[in-house]
């Protein structure tokens, strides 16, 4: 689980360095009011810069201390599993069980 971890780390990193580029050159492409061979340039540079790390949808919520990628509570950013656990302990603060 550690290695997908780090893995996961090194595409967050890698799509943060070139997310602003890409942006820039996106819009740069899809403005019509500038002259084609500016907006083709953008079009190749943007290829370039384009890996399979760089794509937003590579990357993947995990648990911040299991690494388990199913059930992520999105506020918490852990586990369903793990948040059962700690709220058992309680160690979330403010979290109390409901009783009807």
């Amino acid at each position: 689980m550690k290695y997908l971890v780090t893995k996961d780390k090194k595409k967050r990193i890698c799509l943060q360095k070139i997310e602003l580029k890409l942006m820039v050159l996106k819009t740069i492409f899809k403005n019509k009011n500038y002259f084609f061979s500016l907006r083709y340039s953008a079009l190749i540079k943007c290829f370039y810069l384009t890996t399979k790390k760089s794509f937003k949808t590579q990357i993947v919520n995990r648990c911040v201390f299991t690494g388990r990628s199913k059930g992520i509570l999105s506020k918490f950013k852990i586990s369903r599993l793990m948040f059962l656990r700690l709220g058992r302990a309680g160690d979330i603060l403010g979290l109390r069980k409901h009783l009807i």
